[in-house]
């Protein structure tokens, strides 16, 4: 099935299971899909990561990664939940939605 289906299949009837990302905006705030646990750990985790080029990394300064790893740490799945509900349902543009992140947590002024 297509990737980008697997929210209709389910609202339409057409299945009954979909495979789905747990940081998908669709459920922020949404008690219309049950999650299944995978209590026997089949499935990986799709953990967020930052990636930089060394390029970037080494002009940002000794500092980058301590910085990412902060910045990293407060991203909860319910935070990029919203972050991602605020980008795919309200469709606010992403740069716009990370700088008021940033800002709403004190990273930058």
């Amino acid at each position: 099935m297509d990737i980008g289906l697997r929210y209709t299949v389910l609202d339409k009837g057409d299945a009954d299971l979909s495979i789905l990302f747990t940081s998908d905006a669709q459920l922020a705030n949404s008690n219309k899909y049950t999650i299944l646990e995978d209590d026997k750990g089949l499935i990986p985790s799709g953990n967020v990561i930052f990636i930089a080029s060394k390029k970037v990394a080494d002009q940002a300064g000794p500092d980058f990664g301590a910085t990412i790893q902060k910045v990293q740490g407060n991203l909860t799945l319910p935070v990029i939940q919203e972050l991602n509900s605020r980008v795919d349902i309200d469709k606010q543009e992403p740069s716009k939605v990370a700088h008021e992140y940033l800002v709403q947590s004190g990273y930058i002024k």
